[in-house]
């Protein structure tokens, strides 16, 4: 790990790249299922999905996306919206009865199968066909080329995009598609965290000391030294979006140096946004402890 490719702007993720790598090969086999990526905010996430989906795409194979949204105004089944939005009538196969079956009145609308799905019943019969439905819509997109659903922030979808995540599963895994999902495991519902509980995941941890230099060699131009190296890995954790937000603080201001360490405002936001999901009995520690320093 730490090294860096020219060929893309991704560093230290080598070992979650050949993990998502290798669930992709196997689905490529017809040996299908979910791979969920985990880890905090500004972790790598989102970065590790895009340039796995950026290396299928140039192999040929289909790739979905459908990222979840946090606050109102999304609609049920908004992540799948996305991800099968983009569907053309021709490619629903025999889904399209499906479709019609479980989405009545909207059966003449076949613009995309994201209609059905955001108007769907709720009943228990209307939800399994639903389901079976985008299943059997998936597969038959399959038989063409492969197929790669990119399902990212998993920990915003409803628990209806959640539990149809959990049936194609099942459904698919002798099928060639993978679903290659990300989430905040802090974040995480009920729904989501008994799903995976029952899939393979690639835990993100903070980088290493390499990765840290390289990255910061990649944002600011000049590599670091190791005594700042180490104090920004220090100070970040190893996070690759608080290295970046130090890098260019330190930049910005001109001090290319460990005591110029500020705390971006990008970060203490960060920080704010996860600070507030918690007791203020249990922040009132955490700020104790934070003065009483990482030992």
């Amino acid at each position: 790990m730490g090294s860096v490719d020219a060929g893309r702007r991704l560093i230290g993720r080598d070992a979650a790249l050949a993990m998502t790598g290798a669930a992709l090969t196997d689905a490529t086999a017809g040996t299908g299922g979910v791979l969920l990526v985990v880890g905090e905010p500004g972790i790598g996430k989102s970065a590790v999905l895009a340039e796995q989906a950026r290396g299928a795409t140039a192999t040929g194979v289909r790739v979905l996306r459908g990222i979840g949204w946090q606050g109102p105004g999304a609609a049920p089944y908004w992540l799948w919206s996305q991800a099968l939005g983009g569907l053309s009538p021709a490619e629903f196969g025999d889904a399209s009865r499906l479709l019609d079956q479980a989405a009545e009145p909207l059966k003449a609308s076949t613009t995309a199968l994201s209609v059905g799905i955001e108007h769907a019943g709720e009943a228990p019969t209307a939800r399994l066909q639903l389901f079976e439905a985008v299943r059997v819509a998936l597969a038959t997109l399959a038989r063409s080329a492969p197929v790669l659903v990119v399902l990212d922030d998993l920990q915003w979808a409803d628990e209806a995009s959640v539990r149809l995540l959990d049936y194609l599963r099942r459904g698919l895994a002798t099928e060639p598609v993978l679903m290659l999902g990300a989430y905040r495991d802090a974040e995480a519902g009920t729904a989501l965290r008994q799903l995976a509980a029952t899939c393979p995941m690639v835990p993100l941890a903070g980088l290493d000391l390499a990765s840290v230099t390289a990255l910061m060699a990649a944002v600011a131009g000049p590599a670091p030294d190791a005594e700042l190296a180490a104090a920004v890995r220090r100070r970040s954790g190893g996070n690759p979006f608080f290295v970046r937000e130090l890098t260019r603080l330190m930049v910005a201001r001109g001090q290319w140096a460990s005591d110029a360490l500020a705390l971006p405002e990008g970060v203490r936001e960060l920080l704010g946004m996860r600070l507030a999901r918690l007791s203020q009995a249990c922040a009132d520690l955490l700020a104790v402890a934070a003065i009483a320093g990482a030992d």
